[in-house]
């Protein structure tokens, strides 16, 4: 090619380049070229399988990465799923609790009730039995007051000397004395 462009500029009249220089410089460039390559072959085409395992590296990790991340997308796309029938099952959970607490409360409301009906009962009884009593020995003392009285009225100093002579006789002696 180089040869037509000279064998051009020779038909046009002109003088044309050396051919001696550019051969030379044809000849150092074939040279360079081959000894280049000859040379920078080998650590080339190092250097290029070691990108090439580079970018293999990253792809695969790449691809490990996009897997995990479906996986746990997956994953959580299941579990949002069944999330809603979760927080339904909790809720009807929540209500059947709550409505066996209060059915529970209910029972022991009325035991309650019972037990305190019961007690209430036995202490009217035992106030009742206490009051009774009460007034029973508030009568008794009123009777004896009043009998006292009555004595006081009835007995004279009389009754009174001869009393005090008859306890003397019984004390001293017994009553035959």
């Amino acid at each position: 090619m180089l040869l037509l462009l000279v064998d051009t500029a020779l038909a046009a009249g002109g003088e044309g380049p050396p051919l001696t220089e550019i051969g030379i410089h044809a000849i150092n460039f074939v040279l360079l070229y081959t000894v280049l390559f000859f040379l920078a072959r080998k650590p080339v085409a190092e250097l290029l399988k070691g990108r090439q395992a580079e970018i293999k590296k990253a792809l695969d990790d790449g691809n490990a990465a996009l897997k995990a991340a479906e996986d746990r997308h997956s994953e959580l796309d299941s579990r949002l799923a069944h999330f809603d029938k979760l927080v339904e099952d909790m809720k009807a959970q929540a209500k059947s609790d709550a409505d066996n607490e209060r059915v529970a409360m209910r029972r022991k409301t009325k035991a309650d009730i019972v037990s305190l009906q019961a007690l209430t009962e036995r202490t009217i009884r035992e106030e009742t039995r206490n009051a009774r009593a009460a007034l029973q020995r508030e009568a008794v003392d009123l009777a004896v007051q009043i009998a006292e009285e009555s004595l006081r009225k009835q007995i004279t100093d009389a009754d009174h000397q001869r009393l005090a002579g008859e306890f003397l006789v019984a004390v001293k002696g017994g009553p035959d004395a």
